[in-house]
């Protein structure tokens, strides 16, 4: 059976483990750049206003008839959330790192592994490697693995974190992601 429940309010926020870091990292006053890919929808449209307002250069790209990833938090009463996640134009973008201006970048960080599977199936342990040659930190935020930690994409993963400096994980994510309790 369903089950309502009346809430205090509701915000909308932005988000994405990548977005996040690149709006924090503006906030202090890093010049950033953002590679990724939005909807042509309303949510992409609101994400491009926040990139602007905090002055990240925006080099995403706007896929037509795809919709903005979106994730709607739900807290339980400890605090905790659960994370309900729509992947849409993450899960469709792709990258090279010929691509990107890292001539001038001193860290590059990449966001919600699981969730970019086109960019987990080998695009960011390339770029990754070619930041380790040019002597730039890297930093990787996976999010949780959705349905565990096997198949193609855990073995991406594990070929990735050679070429990664700092690692973003909370115990879930840890634990899931080395196999133990």
């Amino acid at each position: 059976s369903d089950l309502q429940m009346e809430l205090d309010g509701m915000t909308l926020s932005p988000g994405g483990n990548t977005l996040n870091f690149s709006l924090a990292a503006a906030a202090f006053g890093a010049k950033v750049s953002f590679y990724g890919a939005m909807g042509d929808d309303p949510f992409g449209s609101f994400l491009r206003r926040w990139m602007e307002k905090l002055g990240v250069k925006d080099h995403s790209r706007k896929l037509k008839g795809v919709q903005t990833s979106t994730t709607i938090a739900i807290p339980n009463m400890s605090g905790e959330r659960r994370l309900l996640t729509h992947p849409g134009a993450n899960s469709k973008f792709l990258i090279k790192p010929e691509k990107i201006d890292l001539d001038w970048s001193s860290h590059v960080h990449c966001g919600g592994f699981w969730f970019t599977k086109k960019m987990a199936d080998g695009g960011i342990e390339e770029i990754f490697r070619k930041c380790r040659e040019m002597n730039i930190q890297t930093s990787l935020d996976p999010a949780s693995p959705p349905f565990g930690f096997r198949g193609k994409l855990a073995k991406r993963f594990e070929e990735t974190l050679p070429y990664v400096d700092i690692l973003f994980v909370n115990t879930h994510e840890l634990n899931k992601i080395s196999g133990t309790r």
